[in-house]
């Protein structure tokens, strides 16, 4: 995850410490009235004092206010993909949980009727020329939104997918006190964000008195609502109902979706530009097995970034905490996509080292 912006970082602590020197020269104006009235022999001195007494309370409230409306937190999850061009096809990465997802379900979109096949080989053709274009040029840019950028409608998916399991697991705790909640089930969000992937592999779909379903696994008792689907062909239905704080809303935005609570306001937005990721040689052929050219495989740039924004109230409320602490569950998950966690993850920094040593031992 990154989270070092030195320009970004700059200008915020500039923007406090002009903050804390307005602060400072209101405040010390607010407690000359005060001093003034309290020590003044005028009759209407005590009018001073009031007046510093309420400016200082109004500075320290607003002040307060400023303060943790600037608190703002960024988690940026660079992932990565790698496509082979003589296969078609991404890469499965072995211990990463993102593209071993990725594959299967972009594999099970293409296999699911002919269009969708047609759609991924006109992708195929763009993913070949993108290697070949300019970084952030215009015609990279053209080419990304004339596809309708399948990519990030996958990975916008699989992140749903995800965060509609965590926030299951965290609210079906035995030892979670009890919380107000709010269901935004399968079919409202596949309005509200109208993702192609959702509407194919969604259990709305399913029909669980056909033969040609292989597993099948139904949700509690009470709601009896198919949760999860498999048929013959290896296709995985899923259920992605979202259970958030009472109040909670979804709405779609230009690059993702957000979750507006109580609390804060939780942006995801989901970036394939094209842009080109960096592995090492050994990584590919070596860790994936693949002795293909390294030139012949294109690793392709993927970010993942949600943005936390409070509520200016969230200050005063101490005991409605436990209904929120699902987002560090999920956010530590969602650590896994990172790249560099994943190489640290494997150790890949000592692997290839003892692979240079092996591959350069003088006989």
């Amino acid at each position: 995850m990154r989270d070092n912006f030195p320009i970004k970082d700059f200008i915020t602590t500039r923007n406090k410490i002009l903050n804390i020197v307005s602060f400072s020269i209101l405040l010390s104006i607010a407690v000359s009235l005060l001093v003034f009235g309290l020590t003044g022999n005028g009759d209407n001195d005590f009018i001073f004092a009031i007046i510093g007494g309420i400016l200082i309370f109004l500075i320290l409230t607003v002040f307060s206010i400023i303060l943790f409306m600037s608190l703002k937190r960024e988690f940026i999850c660079e992932g990565f993909l790698i496509y082979n061009p003589i296969k078609q096809r991404f890469l499965s990465v072995p211990e990463y949980d993102i593209s071993l997802q990725f594959d299967e379900c972009l594999n099970s979109y293409i296999r699911k009727d002919k269009e969708n096949k047609k759609e991924w080989r006109c992708l195929c053709e763009k993913l070949m020329r993108l290697s070949d274009i300019e970084t952030d040029s215009e015609e990279q840019n053209r080419i990304i939104i004339e596809d309708k950028n399948i990519i990030r409608d996958l990975v916008e998916y699989m992140v749903l997918d995800s965060l509609s399991s965590s926030l299951i697991n965290y609210y079906h705790n035995p030892y979670l006190k009890k919380c107000k909640t709010k269901k935004i089930v399968d079919s409202e969000i596949l309005k509200i964000l109208n993702n192609r992937f959702q509407a194919q592999f969604s259990t709305e779909k399913v029909d669980p008195n056909q033969n040609n379903y292989s597993e099948i696994v139904f949700g509690n008792k009470i709601e009896e609502k198919l949760f999860i689907a498999k048929d013959g062909f290896g296709n995985m239905y899923r259920r992605t109902d979202l259970i958030l704080p009472k109040a909670s809303k979804l709405l779609k935005t230009e690059y993702g979706f957000v979750i507006k609570t109580r609390m804060f306001d939780l942006n995801f937005e989901f970036y394939f530009n094209g842009n080109q990721s960096h592995l090492d040689s050994e990584f590919i052929e070596y860790y994936l097995n693949e002795k293909t050219n390294y030139f012949d495989n294109r690793v392709f740039e993927i970010d993942v970034c949600a943005t936390v924004r409070y509520k200016p109230w969230a200050l005063f409320f101490i005991s409605s905490w436990d209904n929120y602490k699902w987002l560090d569950v999920f956010l530590k998950e969602m650590q896994v996509a990172d790249k560099k966690i994943f190489l640290d993850k494997i150790n890949w920094n000592t692997l290839k080292t003892q692979i240079w040593a092996m591959t350069h031992v003088v006989k």
